[in-house]
């Protein structure tokens, strides 16, 4: 945040997401509960939308209703597979 420093690049929700990815499969999982808290809950929804795989329950707190707004940053193709269920 801020003046905080970063990577030069993979530092976007899709790259974590990929980089949390493979740490799951390093530590041997097929599948997690994931939560995000806040930026992180970006984070989880991007990995739910390319990595549903590996999701069995994902719990995002702190953050804005996922609307498909969030497509656009979280997922490669603008779409990803993610079933949208309105109340």
């Amino acid at each position: 945040m801020g003046s905080s420093d970063k990577p030069p690049g993979g530092y976007d929700k899709k790259s974590m997401a990929h980089d949390l990815s493979e740490l799951i499969r390093q530590l041997g999982h097929e599948k997690v509960d994931l939560v995000g808290h806040d930026i992180g809950a970006m984070v989880a929804f991007s990995f739910a939308v390319n990595h549903g795989d590996q999701v069995r329950k994902l719990v995002m707190l702190d953050v804005a209703h996922p609307s498909s707004g969030y497509l656009k940053f979280a997922s490669p193709a603008g779409g990803g597979n993610v079933r949208r269920q309105d109340r």
